[in-house]
């Protein structure tokens, strides 16, 4: 009989959140392919992602370690994460670790040294921003350079790290739900739509800027979903510029592409990414999109301009607005955008080839 591959998936929580999607959706996938999967997070939230039934959920009942405010209690909570995430390893005999954010990927390697388990880290977000100082640098490209295996996003990302950890590494897509593929748009579109944390990395400020400045010449609202720590300050933002009747904060919804699906428009106007989840849901939707040329290159990766999208200069209101507008005046335009974004994005997002490329990786390790 053919021994099942025991895959521990390793993250902070499955929260409502584009991240914990794909993160979810991967690990769902694993389980339809008759993986043994063990699914590790740090928190548990009121509302979250559903695994499929069979995966092994077990929750470490962590602190966030940014939450700390002593260094020395960061690392502590680091060896004792560690700790706890080895014990699992070992007792399950764990063959493929995979963790996703920079405190999870540290636990996996220090959790699997000197343990027959290969550890595979996937690098998720721009890290030449969130790596800023010389020190952070220096230690995280080594740090990671210990794993037997790293996937990237963008090409951007990987050239930030040493040929040793991108001799080991590929590029794969974030996997999507194929529940999308049956979601088709029924009714006559409407609003504007934005997805993603509320927090500063998302320069929500940018978006509704923009849609101040061209709010009296169209009659579309703009529709924000999403909950994070930005989220007082952009309410009281669009309080004082006097739109909380045509700006909406819709929250986290656990059924977004149904929410989404016959908006007008999605907007990005993120500073910095990898591959946004939501944008790649709304490329699926063949939703018309305007992004902002962010950092770490997912942007122009999954955009060819004013092909399948618009593409704007970062922090650039006056250009974002303009965008918007046009898309929203130029019916004919944004139908020949949207589509052109549906072929692309349904080819290129197919969920069982992209995890043909996991499969194949995680082997080759």
């Amino acid at each position: 009989m053919k021994n099942i591959i025991k895959v521990l998936l390793y993250t902070e929580d499955i929260g409502l959140h584009g991240t914990s999607r794909a993160i979810v959706n991967l690990a769902n996938m694993f389980a339809s392919k008759n993986y043994e999967v063990i699914f590790v997070y740090n928190c548990s939230l009121c509302s979250e992602h559903t695994l499929e039934s069979s995966i092994k959920k077990v929750l470490l009942k962590s602190k966030r370690p940014l939450a700390l405010k002593s260094k020395f209690l960061r690392i502590l909570l680091l060896i004792i994460n560690s700790v706890k995430l080895r014990k699992i390893i070992n007792s399950m005999e764990i063959n493929y670790a995979i963790a996703f954010r920079p405190y999870c990927i540290l636990q996996v390697i220090f959790a699997s040294i000197f343990s027959n388990t290969k550890t595979i880290i996937s690098v998720r977000v721009d890290p030449q921003t969130i790596f800023s100082t010389s020190h952070s640098k220096w230690f995280y490209k080594r740090l990671y350079s210990l794993a037997d295996g790293c996937v990237f996003q963008t090409k951007e990302a990987r050239d930030f790290f040493p040929e040793r950890l991108k001799a080991k590494s590929v590029i794969i897509q974030n996997i999507v739900d194929k529940k999308l593929w049956e979601i088709e748009c029924e009714n006559e579109r409407s609003d504007i739509i934005g997805v993603g944390r509320l927090s500063k990395q998302k320069n929500w400020h940018v978006a509704i800027s923009a849609f101040s400045k061209i709010k009296d010449m169209i009659k579309e609202n703009f529709v924000i979903y999403g909950i994070g720590d930005s989220e007082c300050d952009l309410k009281e933002y669009v309080n004082q510029i006097g739109l909380n009747d045509r700006i909406i904060f819709a929250g986290v919804t656990n059924e977004i592409e149904s929410k989404i699906c016959n908006a007008k428009i999605f907007v990005l106007s993120s500073d910095y990414e990898g591959t946004p989840n939501a944008l790649i849901e709304a490329l699926i939707l063949g939703i018309p999109c305007v992004c902002t040329k962010f950092k770490g290159g997912g942007a122009e990766n999954l955009i060819e301009a004013r092909k399948n999208g618009l593409l704007v200069p970062r922090d650039d209101v006056d250009a974002f607005a303009k965008a918007m507008l046009q898309l929203l005046n130029d019916t004919t335009y944004a139908e020949t955008i949207g589509f052109n974004a549906k072929m692309r994005a349904r080819k290129e997002f197919d969920p069982y080839l992209i995890f043909e490329q996991w499969e194949s990786f995680i082997i080759s390790i």
